[in-house]
């Protein structure tokens, strides 16, 4: 988990969490939704946080 009080020059309070790419794949998969497509990249160097994202499609 990532907290910031401060964000894009503004006050906040806000907490990012951060789930493992198969994790999120299987709890779709056990709650009945079909995986159409996932794709991961690495985070863009300097300008995000420095964690791989994940992004996935699905249907039901």
């Amino acid at each position: 988990m990532v907290h910031y009080d401060e964000f894009l020059e503004h006050q906040v309070s806000i907490d990012f969490y951060f789930f493992e790419t198969n994790k999120i794949k299987d709890l779709l998969l056990e709650t009945g939704f079909e995986i159409v497509d996932i794709i991961e990249r690495q985070p863009y160097q300097d300008f995000e946080y420095p964690s791989k994202r994940a992004y996935v499609w699905v249907k039901k």
